[in-house]
């Protein structure tokens, strides 16, 4: 294990609150897989006003947009929302 973890950022700890307890548990599966493998590659990737490139993974019908801070060992989760919308 490489001793990794994760942070989340209000917004998407706001939204997996929201969510319904079969959706919430496919995010946090998703997330636990990132912490756990955070080398993996992403399902597609967007860039952030900053300039800061993200990595977007798929939990089911939600996408999950995130960078991994490889100095800190987190996975820093910042937004959750409906891959759809």
């Amino acid at each position: 294990m490489l001793g990794y973890d994760f942070t989340l950022s209000g917004d998407a700890s706001r939204f997996l609150l929201a969510c319904p307890p079969r959706l919430r548990r496919m995010a946090l599966d998703e997330i636990n897989t990132m912490v756990h493998g955070p080398f993996r590659g992403a399902d597609f990737h967007e860039t952030g006003l900053s300039g800061r490139r993200y990595e977007v993974k798929l939990a089911g019908p939600i996408a999950i947009t995130y960078w991994v801070d490889h100095a800190a060992k987190e996975v820093r989760i910042i937004k959750c929302e409906l891959a759809d919308g």
